[in-house]
């Protein structure tokens, strides 16, 4: 018969093992682009054309993105261009 602590060692390791699994990131999906992969994106146009993009949706022609489609934002953001810290934000609609 098993001690009363091993229970509890083994229910304890069986209930971290299961919040593990269910802590999971979730998988990127590659035919997403990724906020590093927009932000580069946005570092090359402004370089090659002298000038940022006015929109976020212009960065897909870049040939890294043209496989690719734009991150869906979470409900009540969107993304933009913060053209002061030259990066790709998300904010609020």
């Amino acid at each position: 018969m098993q001690k009363p602590t091993d229970l509890k060692k083994i229910f304890l390791f069986l209930l971290f093992g299961f919040a593990l699994v269910g802590c999971g990131k979730k998988t990127a999906d590659p035919s997403e682009a990724s906020l590093p992969e927009l932000n580069r994106a946005l570092q090359t146009v402004a370089m090659a054309k002298g000038k940022f993009p006015e929109r976020v949706e212009d960065l897909t022609e870049f040939l890294a993105l043209q496989k690719k489609r734009l991150p869906t934002p979470p409900p009540g953001k969107k993304l933009v261009i913060d053209s002061t810290n030259r990066i790709v934000v998300l904010v609020d609609q």
